[in-house]
């Protein structure tokens, strides 16, 4: 590699890292934001910190009335995902390998700490040039074929589908509802078929696709280290009807503050 294209690809490397940490940092905000609201309208407890890195919930609600048993807990808190908006979040996302005799395949560590969004995406199906349907990782063997240094690899999409896969993501974070910045607030998650903890909310609806992205050339540390492929679930924005609840403002999250005083007819 010439000086010239080293530093090149130092300075790309390092506009990505800048560009990654704003996102980061904005995407933090929102939801410091966000919990400061829902604790000045009785949804979070004044005692409890926001989730911050270190949570895979974004936001809580601390409900005052359930005791419901969902995946064998009980739960006096709501776990929530924010996004920023439906076209630019990620809806659940595992790092692809490549193995010789595997062909590509996603880790068993990613398996272990994404079961349920893992189990979705590998049987997401793929609707080849030939016309013949297959599963993701059957269709990537069949497309790419061998990873090779320097080979440039097309993304690719998968037939469309609902929402089971963001629902799985959001199942294996915990999470029962989320908010979205151009939408307003759904149910999801554990809570996608059955309003559990009588929010109120609407189911988040929708369609879109898996979309695996590639890098331009896989270099020789990618090609040792496995690295380079990503399979993302990417939501259809016009898919995604408005929320008639938004948690952001003062009347949303007062209904819905409303609805979980309610004691559920039995």
């Amino acid at each position: 590699m010439s000086l010239k294209s080293l530093i090149n690809q130092i300075v790309r490397e390092k506009n990505h890292w800048v560009f990654e940490m704003a996102d980061t940092s904005r995407a933090s905000q929102r939801e410091r934001d966000l919990h400061k609201h829902l604790q000045k309208h009785g949804l979070t407890s004044p005692d409890r910190k926001s989730a911050g890195f270190s949570s895979e919930r974004d936001v809580v609600i601390d409900h005052p009335r359930t005791k419901a048993e969902i995946g064998g807990k009980v739960r006096e808190s709501i776990g929530g995902e924010v996004k920023d908006s439906v076209a630019g979040g990620k809806f659940g996302s595992v790092a692809l390998r490549y193995d010789k005799d595997k062909g590509w395949y996603i880790p068993d560590s990613t398996k272990k700490s994404k079961p349920k969004l893992c189990e979705h995406i590998e049987n997401s199906t793929v609707t080849g040039h030939d016309d013949v349907k297959r599963k993701l990782m059957d269709h990537l063997n069949w497309h790419y074929g061998a990873s090779e240094v320097g080979k440039h690899l097309r993304s690719v999409r998968s037939d469309k589908m609902g929402m089971e896969i963001p629902n799985a993501y959001m199942q294996d974070h915990d999470v029962h509802f989320i908010h979205i910045g151009d939408r307003g607030t759904f149910r999801a998650g554990h809570s996608a078929k059955e309003d559990v903890h009588g929010t109120g909310l609407p189911p988040l609806e929708g369609h879109g696709q898996v979309v695996v992205t590639t890098e331009r050339k896989r270099t020789e540390k990618q090609q040792a280290d496995g690295t380079g492929m990503q399979a993302s679930f990417r939501v259809s924005p016009k898919s995604v009807p408005q929320s008639d609840i938004d948690i952001s403002t003062p009347e949303g999250a007062k209904k819905v503050h409303a609805n979980l005083m309610r004691k559920k007819k039995k």
